[in-house]
């Protein structure tokens, strides 16, 4: 079951980037895609309130017991993470690098040649 990052980024990509989606998903790449999306978007919003959490601000309210205040630090720590993964990772779509034209092949046998070596060999 996918979770709700995995969701979001599914969503995202099956509407703004279908031929992507579709490729990932003719492919067999497209849930290790979304699980991996689930996972990074966890831990990274996992991470920040764990940051949160060390701040002396949170220490204080915490010890004073206001967990309304612990609450909503939380919860605005979460959703602003939420929205920074979300740009990042979830409602992302990699930019395709511009393919290097092929040089164009060419025939050693139409190029002209001096005459250098005959003339060296006249001598």
């Amino acid at each position: 079951m996918l979770g709700k990052y995995a969701l979001q980024r599914e969503s995202f990509l099956k509407v703004n980037a279908p031929e992507l989606y579709e490729e990932m998903e003719s492919e067999g790449s497209l849930e290790t895609h979304l699980n991996s999306i689930q996972e990074t978007v966890n831990n990274y919003v996992t991470g920040r309130v764990d940051r949160l959490k060390n701040t002396d601000e949170y220490k204080s309210a915490e010890a004073s017991g206001d967990f309304a205040k612990t609450s909503r630090m939380i919860t605005t720590e979460v959703l602003s993470a939420e929205l920074d993964a979300g740009e990042m990772w979830i409602c992302n779509v990699p930019i395709a690098e511009e393919e290097e034209p092929e040089p164009e092949e060419t025939d050693d046998d139409d190029y002209e040649f001096d005459d250098y070596d005959d003339e060296e060999s006249e001598e």
